[in-house]
């Protein structure tokens, strides 16, 4: 259903990856209009939360958005009766996940990204160090990736860990997002945190 988006005259923006066979060669994301609207984006798609669509409540806002965008979605405490999720986009925009800690508010991001929004001296040895930094910082929920290594769940009531599948994807470009996309539809349909995590991970990598 379209009727819900947010229509802008500011300029379309800009996505560019350039792949390898044996990874993620680079990538420019260039995303100022999207920046500039970020608190005019959050309130609008809070407002949707009203709507008779709005039957599955989880919100997922990734870190395209401002530092002030951010700053804002924490102090207003919009989405309040959603699940809440927040991902990281790309390692230099992860830092600004940090202001979008609440404790209600559920972090997805790699073990690189991880230390930028703990601001740490240096990467985490593993995604479960990661994950667990993460909820000691304040959020309700980690889950953390490493690539073919392990991956990590961990809040207050488990901390698990699951390793890829030994299949390489298809495309670099957006395995996080695919892990994603997988998890949060296990995550809704089985009671079995450790199982959720592992099929997502043989998801993003087939």
């Amino acid at each position: 259903d379209v009727s819900f988006i947010l229509r802008s005259d500011a300029p379309t923006t800009l996505y560019l990856a350039l792949e390898t066979p044996t990874g993620l060669f680079g990538a420019v994301s260039a995303t100022e209009s999207l920046e500039k609207q970020s608190i005019e984006l959050l309130d609008h798609a809070s407002s949707l939360r009203e709507t008779p669509a709005s039957r599955w409540p989880i919100a997922v806002i990734d870190s395209n958005l401002s530092t002030e965008g951010f700053q804002y979605f924490r102090n207003s405490r919009l989405f309040a009766d959603h699940r809440i999720i927040v991902a990281a986009a790309s390692p230099a925009k992860a830092a600004r996940l940090r202001y979008a800690c609440r404790d209600d508010v559920t972090i997805v991001i790699n073990r690189a990204e991880s230390a930028r929004v703990c601001a740490k001296a240096g990467e985490f040895s593993n995604a479960g160090e990661a994950a667990h930094a993460l909820h000691d910082y304040g959020f309700a929920r980690a889950i953390v990736t490493d690539g073919p290594n392990h991956a990590a769940d961990v809040c207050a009531d488990w901390s698990v860990s699951a390793r890829p599948g030994k299949g390489q994807p298809r495309n670099w470009t957006g395995a996080g997002d695919r892990f994603l996309a997988h998890h949060i539809a296990y995550d809704a349909v089985l009671d079995d945190p450790e199982l959720v995590l592992m099929r997502a991970c043989d998801r993003a990598s087939s």
